[in-house]
């Protein structure tokens, strides 16, 4: 969607999907709200009426240090001076064009959160980072991707399972020969049955 975008409006994007600022947030930041030092954006004019702070990671730095690297701005010059209704156009055009719709603005602020859940952040985290209000307003946002989704189940099969495709009684045997002739046999499973020592042996593994 990107490569369908004018490049001035790939800024604003992008930073909204680093941010999961909501677009009138962006529009109205002025670059007096950019702490550099601390690597702190503040946004003073939130939805809910409040202001928030926002960490910004290098990716986001790095947006703002090439706007300012092209303009030379003043302190109380808009970050992103652009006008909601053209930047609206551009980018449903570009939706259209890369075949990725239904997908809004607001949307980066489903893929800021989903993007922190995949990478472990807990809610408290992501509620904070997003301004999100409560765990319900939250769950309508974050999601998973079906990959990530593979993932944490592909991951699994590191444990193993005790269970060998294509085995049987013999091979169950060879096996737990095989484990108590690297480990020895513990004494507590001496007296348990088949299935109950074999699954203690397979702890050993």
């Amino acid at each position: 969607m990107l490569d369908h975008l004018p490049e001035k409006f790939q800024p604003v994007v992008r930073f909204a999907v680093h941010t999961g600022c909501r677009q009138g947030e962006l529009l109205r930041l002025e670059w007096a709200d950019f702490n550099q030092d601390l690597g702190v954006l503040t946004v003073r004019e939130t939805k809910a009426g409040d202001t928030r702070r926002v960490p910004l990671n290098s990716v986001s730095q790095g947006i703002l240090a090439e706007l300012r690297g092209r303009s030379n701005p003043k302190t109380g010059d808009r970050i992103f001076p652009l006008e909601a209704r053209y930047l609206r156009r551009a980018f449903e055009k570009a939706v259209k064009a890369a075949g990725v719709g239904p997908f809004r603005f607001h949307d980066t602020r489903h893929v800021f959160a989903s993007r922190l859940t995949m990478t472990g952040a807990n809610d408290r985290t992501i509620m904070a980072l997003g301004g999100w209000k409560s765990p319900a307003m939250l769950s309508r946002y974050a999601h998973l991707s079906p990959t990530h989704l593979w993932q944490s189940v592909e991951a699994l099969t590191k444990f193993g399972t005790g269970v060998k495709t294509g085995g049987g009684p013999e091979a169950e045997k060879v096996e737990d020969a095989q484990r108590i002739e690297k480990y020895g046999e513990p004494r507590a499973t001496r007296t348990l049955g088949p299935r109950l020592k074999r699954a203690m042996l397979y702890q050993l593994s």
